[in-house]
C-alpha cells in the first residue's frame, strides 16, 4: 500500500522545516546571519517544502489502489492520551475565555462563538481519545456529533483569519492558518474513519492532510518557543494554550497515522471475503438439507408421512443430479398437477421444493410432540 510510503518524504521535511524556522528566529531575524540566508528565502523554502510534501503525498494516495476505505479503531494508548489532552485543553481554553470576558465586563460575540465551538469540539475529541485509549469505538454511535471537531477547527480558522486581517503579514507568523486548513481536512476524514463511513477513501486522506499539518505546527511551535526564549519572556502556558492545543493534536495525528500504517487493511481481503460469501452460503444450505435428510432417515419410522418425506428428498437429489431435466413432482399438500414442461429457472423450482420440505419437517415434528 503506497500510502504507507508517505513517511519517507515526511521525515526529512519535518526535520528540515523545524530547523529552518528555528534558525530563522535565532540567527536571521536577530541579525547574526547576514549573508548565508535571509528571512524571505527561508520562508520560500519552508512554503516550498510543504507544497512539495503535499504533492508527493497526493501522488502516493492517487497511486494507492489497495488501501481499504474503512478501518476498525484499535487500542492506541498514545493517540488516545493526546486526543484526551487536546479535548481537555480545548475545554480549559473555553473556560479561560469566559473568565476573561467576565473580568472585562463585556460580552464579545466572536469570543462567545469561539467558546461554544471549543466546548463542542473538545468534547467530541475527548470521545475520540477515549475510543482510541480503550479500543472500544464509542464515536461510531454518534455520527452527527462527530462533525463537531471539524466545525470547531473550521470556525477557529475563520476567527483567527479575521483577527489577522488588521495585522501586517510581515509582523505576524501566520503559519497557524495553514495548519488549521490541514487540520480541518484531517478532522473531517478521521471522523469518517471513526464512524465507519467509507466515502471516497478517508484512510488515505488522513495521510494526505495529517502529515503536512504535523510539519507546519511543529515548525510554527518551534519558532514561537525559540522566539520567546530568546527574548527572555519564557513560555507562559496559559498565554500560549492554543499553541499547546495544536501541538497536542499534532501528536495525536502522528500516533494515529502510525496506527493506520500498521493496521490499515487492503481491498483485496475485502473483495475475497465478498466473493467467498456466496459459495459459503450455498454450501451451508446443502449441508443443512443433508442434515435434515439424515435426521429423517435416522427416525426409522414406517408411517406414510416419513415415507413421503424420504420420497421428496429423493426427488430433490435427483433434481440436483439432473439440472437440465424437468423433475416430476407432486406436492405434499394436494396441489394440482404442475406442468411438465421444461423450466429455464431451475433455482425457483428447487426453492419451492425446499419450502415443502421445511413445512413437512415442521409437521412431522408437531406430530411427534402430539404423540
Amino acid at each position: 500500500m503506497k500510502s504507507k510510503l508517505s513517511w519517507i518524504p515526511f521525515i526529512p521535511v519535518v526535520f528540515a522545516a523545524v530547523f529552518l524556522r528555528i534558525y530563522q528566529v535565532l540567527f536571521i531575524d536577530s541579525g547574526v546571519d547576514k549573508g548565508f540566508l535571509d528571512s524571505g528565502l527561508v520562508s520560500i523554502i519552508f512554503v516550498g517544502s510543504i507544497v512539495a510534501l503535499f504533492v508527493i503525498l497526493a501522488i502516493f494516495c492517487f497511486a494507492d489502489k489497495k488501501t481499504a476505505p474503512e478501518y476498525d479503531i484499535g487500542r492506541n494508548i498514545f493517540a488516545g492520551f493526546f486526543a484526551i489532552l487536546t479535548g481537555a485543553l480545548l475545554l480549559t481554553d473555553a473556560v479561560l475565555l469566559v473568565m476573561q470576558m467576565i473580568s472585562a465586563g463585556f460580552f464579545d460575540w466572536i469570543s462567545g462563538i469561539d467558546v461554544l465551538l471549543s466546548l463542542a469540539g473538545g468534547a467530541m475529541i475527548f470521545v475520540m481519545g477515549i475510543s482510541s485509549l480503550t479500543g472500544y469505538n464509542r464515536a461510531k454511535h454518534m455520527p452527527f456529533l462527530m462533525l463537531l471537531p471539524t466545525v470547531w477547527c473550521c470556525g477557529r480558522l475563520v476567527l483567527t483569519f479575521a483577527s489577522y486581517t488588521a495585522i501586517s503579514p510581515a509582523a505576524k507568523d501566520m503559519s497557524d492558518l495553514v495548519y488549521m486548513v490541514f487540520a480541518t481536512l484531517f478532522l473531517f476524514n478521521v471522523s469518517m474513519v471513526y464512524i465507519k463511513l467509507k466515502g471516497k477513501n478517508p484512510v488515505k486522506a488522513c495521510f494526505l492532510y495529517g502529515l503536512p499539518a504535523v510539519v507546519v505546527i511543529f515548525a510554527y511551535a518551534g519558532a514561537l518557543f525559540a522566539s520567546l526564549i530568546q527574548s527572555g519572556q519564557g513560555v507562559d502556558f496559559f498565554a500560549n494554550i492554543r499553541v499547546f492545543e495544536f501541538l497536542s493534536f499534532a501528536l495525536y495525528i502522528l500516533f494515529f497515522l502510525l496506527e493506520l500504517t500498521a493496521g490499515a487493511k487492503g481491498k483485496q481481503k475485502e473483495d475475497a471475503l465478498a466473493v467467498d460469501t456466496a459459495p459459503q452460503k450455498e454450501q451451508q444450505l446443502h449441508v443443512s438439507h443433508e442434515n435434515a435428510r439424515q435426521s429423517l432417515k435416522s427416525g426409522q419410522a414406517a408411517d406414510p408421512e416419513t415415507a413421503r418425506a424420504e420420497a421428496i428428498m429423493a426427488k430433490v437429489e435427483e433434481a440436483d443430479r439432473k439440472k437440465n431435466d424437468p423433475v416430476d413432482y407432486v406436492g405434499y399438500y394436494n396441489r394440482d398437477v404442475q406442468d411438465q414442461t421444461k423450466k429455464d429457472d431451475g433455482l425457483s423450482d428447487y426453492a419451492s421444493k425446499l419450502d415443502d420440505i421445511d413445512r413437512l419437517i415442521l409437521e412431522l415434528s408437531e406430530n411427534d410432540h402430539k404423540e
